[in-house]
């Protein structure tokens, strides 16, 4: 894997890799075993458009799985399109391609990531458990935020769904600033220094570079704010990320809109513990994992590739329902989203960082620790 967000396609690499051995281990698909071709799209769309269609030239490709970058995803989808190939995109947030389905009709493509909207909802709804438990710094009496973001189509969108979220809130939210970077930026100085200087309680950095992640933490801790909370979106579950924040990491409190239930996920920990010298990394390596399997079972309900076509593998998995890791998922017949939202069967989770390490803290059904108020 290349690119800013190789080691996310390392971790998305290894679930699927564990989920195609599970598959075969259980008599494959119609008695056939599960191959992995694994194209580097190198976190760019034509690089990546370019990867995947070499794989559909050179090998006999029936399903195109994984996907992160939304703007790469809808690329591929496509070309996916163009071929007439099943696909079921799994990592990737925007809602672009929800969009590009409903508007093209496409019957190909299904995507089970929520949408950025579900960041949104679930901050909202994470933000108001916080003042109303008076967790950490919290309460405020009126709550001072400041938004930033990368300027990509994950980090804007999600910035946005946040500070609408907010305002149809009862929480009586002041948004003080909204920022945005560039997704390989590395330098946040200035921009937290200028923030820092409206005395923000609560900063919420929307990002999906595990990297510049890790660079806002430190630079959060290097500028030397008081009594503010930093609040991140998924990157503080890449070691990266941790790795490059450092000691500052600790007290973080993220929120992802789909993770790794503890009650779900037993035999993907345990399977990841005998495979590999490394910690389980979390949402992106179950997700890549939930979804060859999904794929399995929609090809196990059709019967196998023989009679397989787009048409075929839409209305299987628009009648599919599965038990994965991060809950139960089920697609919406107008865009092909998985359900999604606190009342669906896939809920946003909150996580704190304390010991360079994540604890699920949020919702009170899910959490497996409380918040450590000794960090703040």
């Amino acid at each position: 894997m290349s690119g800013p967000s190789a080691s996310v396609g390392e971790e998305m690499k290894r679930g699927a890799e564990l989920a195609k051995e599970k598959i075969n281990s259980d008599g494959g698909i119609d008695g056939q075993d599960v191959n992995l071709h694994i194209a580097d799209t190198e976190s760019e769309p034509a690089a990546g458009r370019n990867a995947v269609s070499s794989l559909l030239q050179t090998e006999s490709i029936d399903v195109l799985t994984g996907g992160f970058h939304t703007d790469v995803s809808v690329a591929v989808m496509e070309l996916a399109a163009q071929e007439e190939v099943p696909q079921m995109i799994s990592n990737s947030v925007g809602g672009t391609i929800n969009t590009r389905v409903k508007e093209n009709n496409y019957k190909h493509s299904f995507k089970m990531a929520p949408p950025h909207e579900a960041y949104g909802v679930g901050w909202a709804a994470w933000l108001q458990y916080l003042q109303e438990n008076e967790v950490g710094y919290f309460p405020f009496d009126s709550p001072q935020i400041a938004l930033v973001g990368e300027n990509t189509s994950y980090g804007n969108p999600i910035v946005d769904s946040v500070e609408s979220n907010l305002q149809e809130s009862d929480g009586n939210w002041d948004v003080l600033s909204k920022d945005s970077h560039e997704y390989n930026e590395t330098d946040f100085q200035s921009l937290l220094t200028r923030i820092e200087s409206n005395d923000p309680d609560i900063i919420l950095c929307a990002q999906s570079n595990p990297s510049a992640a890790g660079n806002f933490i430190s630079d959060f801790g290097d500028v030397g704010f008081e009594d503010t909370h930093l609040l991140m979106t998924w990157t503080p579950s890449n070691p990266t990320t941790l790795e490059t924040g450092g000691s500052t990491s600790n007290g973080v409190l993220w929120l992802t809109n789909i993770g790794v239930l503890p009650s779900q996920s037993e035999t993907l920990r345990s399977a990841w513990n005998d495979a590999y010298d490394s910690s389980f990394p979390g949402t992106n390596a179950s997700l890549a994992y939930d979804n060859l399997l999904i794929v399995a079972k929609a090809l196990k309900e059709i019967g196998g590739v023989e009679d397989l076509d787009v048409s075929t593998w839409e209305e299987t998995v628009l009648n599919l329902e599965y038990e994965g890791t991060a809950g139960t998922f089920r697609f919406q017949e107008e865009n092909h989203q998985s359900e999604w939202g606190p009342d669906s069967g896939i809920p946003p989770l909150g996580n704190q960082v304390r010991d360079m390490s994540n604890h699920l803290v949020w919702p009170d059904e899910h959490a497996e620790a409380e918040i450590d108020e000794g960090l703040y």
